[in-house]
């Protein structure tokens, strides 16, 4: 952001004197210096006067989001002596970026869905709420689509790129949790499923943390996933993981 300067005069309840603030923006900070000014018998300014010290005091303001809408016009051109002399006119025409899902969303709003959900724990039901409260009416069906058809179209890529580079890694750690899954094909609500958890080691490089989803809990799920995998594998005493194959097995020293 490009530092700006501007003034405005802000008056103050008193008869004789008013606050001049001169506001400055630095590295995406406001700074206001605060410079008294007097009227007596007409405006005179402290302004030549030598400034003795500066008090600093700081508050965080918030700014809530906004919605905009951001639309492309693309304009083509033709050759009218194309169009009767030749029988294919030449036309040409300003690219426009590419759709993110052939829909009006954009990478900023899905990221926003995906984060919202993954990371801060918010349903879709309640960010339906959250737009409203914005002035648009989205619906978590939707919502559910993008998560879907973006997660299967950019994210999976990225998922099965990080786990090879897992695979590589000298030392990993791995656990599996519990979960239930509504409306599962061919499986009742109240069966138990479970997320597996395989990440890095703490060697000096940067973490990777992926989950595998699983309806069991057999020691083949780890045996997939660590397939290729030769170094430490640190778990705790769950016999499933004896199935890993070409691995070093640690125990884990929790208490």
């Amino acid at each position: 952001m490009a530092d700006k300067n501007y003034t405005m005069i802000k008056f103050m309840f008193l008869s004789c004197s008013a606050v001049r603030v001169v506001c400055q923006i630095s590295n995406g900070v406001l700074i206001m210096i605060l410079h008294q000014v007097h009227f007596i018998g007409g405006l005179k300014s402290s302004d030549n006067r030598p400034a003795m010290r500066y008090r600093n005091t700081s508050s965080l303001e918030y700014i809530p989001a906004t919605l905009k809408v951001v639309e492309y016009v693309s304009v083509h051109y033709g050759c009218p002596k194309c169009k009767t002399d030749e029988e294919k006119p030449n036309i040409i025409h300003a690219p426009v970026p590419p759709a993110l899902l052939r829909s009006y969303a954009s990478p900023s709003i899905v990221a926003w869905v995906i984060y919202s959900k993954y990371v801060n724990g918010m349903p879709l039901y309640r960010q339906e709420k959250d737009w409203l409260q914005y002035g648009f009416e989205l619906n978590r069906a939707t919502m559910a689509n993008w998560v879907i058809e973006c997660t299967d179209k950019y994210l999976r890529a990225l998922y099965e790129f990080y786990h090879r580079l897992l695979l590589s890694r000298e030392f990993a750690m791995a656990d599996e949790s519990p979960i239930q899954v509504l409306k599962e094909e061919g499986r009742e609500a109240t069966a138990k499923s479970y997320m597996w958890l395989f990440r890095s080691g703490e060697d000096d490089t940067p973490p990777i943390v992926l989950y595998k989803y699983a309806p069991t809990r057999r020691g083949d799920v780890a045996k997939e996933f660590l397939k290729g995998f030769n170094g430490y594998l640190m778990a705790d005493g769950y016999t499933g993981y004896n199935k890993v194959q070409d691995i070093k097995r640690c125990c884990c020293f929790s208490l």
